[in-house]
């Protein structure tokens, strides 16, 4: 049985929105970019279906975004120490749930997926357990637990911050 802690209401209104807002809404002048979801060695869904919207925020380099203050709350509250990388993916509507391979995000920290809106996409761990995509949660677990993300087929995207830190 996977290994996680879920925090729902994870912020405070405001702050949520600030987040959802600046991501989400089309006027905020937020980037993503174009990336591969799976690598081949992880492969396991149709090529087509092998792309997703990324922005980082924090890399091994340091801050790599203006809008990095956006997430000032959610790292209070983790009580990051050390940032190892925070990057939102941003995956389109697909016709059907897609389940992409599974993976870790990086060895020997802690990764937390904080939800910006609610859709019918889900994160599923190796062992089968499945955590329902709810704006506004945090899921926290040990990143050497092999996950992967799911489509939504209800909403415009579903939308995720990745955080890969120690405290």
């Amino acid at each position: 049985m996977a290994e996680y802690i879920i925090f729902d209401n994870f912020l405070d209104k405001n702050e949520f929105e600030l987040i959802k807002s600046t991501m989400i809404d089309n006027e905020s002048e937020f980037p993503w970019y174009v990336g591969k979801i799976n690598y081949p060695q992880y492969m396991s869904v149709d090529e087509r279906y092998n792309f997703q919207f990324c922005h980082t925020f924090y890399d091994k380099d340091g801050t790599n975004s203006k809008f990095f203050y956006i997430l000032h709350p959610i790292i209070y509250r983790i009580t990051a120490k050390k940032i190892f990388r925070i990057k939102a993916n941003l995956n389109p509507v697909t016709h059907r749930n897609i389940e992409h391979s599974f993976h870790i995000e990086m060895k020997d920290c802690i990764t937390g997926i904080y939800y910006v809106n609610s859709n019918n996409g889900y994160t599923i761990f190796k062992d089968g357990d499945k955590i329902e995509s709810v704006e506004n949660r945090m899921v926290l677990f040990n990143s050497n637990q092999e996950h992967s993300g799911a489509s939504c087929t209800d909403q415009r995207a579903r939308y995720v911050i990745n955080f890969n830190y120690v405290n």
